[in-house]
């Protein structure tokens, strides 16, 4: 399901979550509003959220780990804060990763390592802070880079 560029406004239904058998979820570029709905986690087809480009707020609904065959998350250029689930490392299909300019905290997981598939990794813009997990380092994929630019403070790991 491909609606973006539309200038949809209003929040994003949680009846979208009884769409059980769509593979894409491509609502970008529009005006939605509200927090993601949990119910997009009953989506377990789901390969491609695409939500970036609107005006979310709040945190990741931790029920999206169901969505196991996850491969590209873009929520860049939101308002959504919090942390990182650790549910999200449920996600072993993921390559592609854009959290950029939102109001995420905290540190980075340690639990980003577990995507051997992942090319691209967008978290720039954000609040993280804390030390960077060596275990980014073991990241040997990332063909279309990683932006970590523009956050709360990093510290180096010792």
């Amino acid at each position: 399901m491909d609606i973006n560029h539309n200038k949809i406004h209003g929040e994003i239904p949680s009846s979208l979550g009884n769409c059980k058998h769509i593979t894409q979820l491509i609502l970008s570029m529009n005006k939605l509003n509200r927090p993601i709905p949990s119910e997009i986690g009953n989506i377990v087809n789901l390969q491609t959220l695409d939500l970036a480009h609107n005006n979310l707020e709040g945190p990741l609904p931790s029920q999206l780990s169901k969505c196991t065959k996850m491969d590209r998350f873009d929520v860049g250029f939101n308002f959504l804060n919090g942390s990182l689930p650790s549910s999200l490392q449920n996600w072993t299909k993921l390559n592609t990763l854009i959290l950029s300019e939102n109001h995420f905290s905290g540190g980075l997981p340690t639990f980003l390592s577990e995507f051997k598939m992942l090319f691209e990794l967008q978290l720039g813009g954000n609040m993280f802070g804390g030390r960077i997990p060596r275990s980014v380092g073991a990241l040997q994929n990332l063909m279309y880079g990683m932006n970590l630019s523009s956050n709360d403070r990093w510290q180096t790991s010792p």
